[in-house]
This record gives C-alpha cells, sequence and structure tokens, in this order.
C-alpha cells in the first residue's frame, strides 16, 4: 500500500519510532503536510511546546518543507469563511499569536482582535510590524467590547 501524504500535527506521545516512520515514508515520496508551525503555547502550568517540535524534527530529519495548512497561510481562512457563509469583512479573527493568528488575518484581509493572554505581548505587538486591528486584555475585555456594539 502506497501512503499519500504525512500529516504532521500537536503529538505529546512523540518518540523516535514515529519520527522515524513518518521520516521514511516522506522521503519515499509521502507529501509532507503540517497542521501549523506554532513553537508554543499557553497552558495553566506556563508555556509548552507545540506542533513545530513535530514539524522541526520531521522536517530536519527529511530535508523536506512540508506544506503548511494552518495559520497563517489562506487555506485555513479561506475555509472557515466558507463554512461560516461569511466574507472577509464579517468575520474578525481573534487569537492570541501575531505570527500566526494575527499575520494570518491581515493577508486575508480580514479584521483581527490580539488578546493579551497568549503567546503575544503588549510589548511584542508594539516592535512588531505585524498589527492587529484591535487588542483586548483577555477575552472577557473581547466579549464586553462587543456586548456595547451588539446591544
Amino acid at each position: 500500500m502506497k501512503i499519500a501524504a504525512i500529516v504532521a500535527g500537536m503529538d505529546h506521545e512523540i518518540n523516535y519510532q514515529k519520527i522515524k516512520i513518518a521520516m521514511r515514508l516522506i522521503l519515499n515520496g509521502a507529501s509532507f503536510v503540517a497542521t501549523n508551525t506554532d513553537g508554543s503555547y499557553p497552558t495553566s502550568e506556563g508555556i509548552n511546546p507545540a506542533t513545530d517540535m513535530v514539524i522541526g524534527a520531521l522536517q530536519a530529519s527529511s530535508g523536506v518543507t512540508p506544506y503548511v495548512v494552518g495559520k497563517p497561510h489562506r487555506a485555513i481562512f479561506k475555509a472557515a469563511l466558507n463554512e461560516l457563509g461569511a466574507t472577509p469583512e464579517e468575520a474578525p479573527m481573534i487569537g492570541d499569536r501575531l505570527n500566526t493568528d494575527i499575520l494570518g488575518a491581515n493577508l486575508y484581509g480580514i479584521h483581527s482582535a490580539a488578546v493579551l493572554t497568549g503567546i503575544s505581548s503588549r510589548e511584542t505587538i508594539e516592535e512588531s510590524t505585524i498589527k492587529p486591528t484591535f487588542v483586548f486584555e483577555n477575552i472577557t475585555t473581547l466579549h464586553q467590547a462587543l456586548a456595547e456594539v451588539y446591544e
């Protein structure tokens, strides 16, 4: 049986055997698809390694760059808007990471709201060339702002 693609994402139980199998399949012609390339994500215990840990291991061992279907790439935004039946003007992107959530929204012409409870901080936003349309301290302040608009 020919394997057409290796789709890699977050794996909390990643190990050498899994990387070896996936690497060999990629080297034998399977397409390499990544769900996203987030390097970290926030948890109640602090910042943890994320999907790019898996993607990086496969890319380094195979020498193949994956096709990324997740943020900031256009496909995920197009699919989400299609699912909602919305246009870019009707559906803002809410996220905590400038280089995926906000960048993707900017590239696709979607308004964006950055929340400061994840990866990006007010300082990183000020220093970055990637700018959200709006900035909120957390989801609660975002909800309050939306409630005022839609009262």
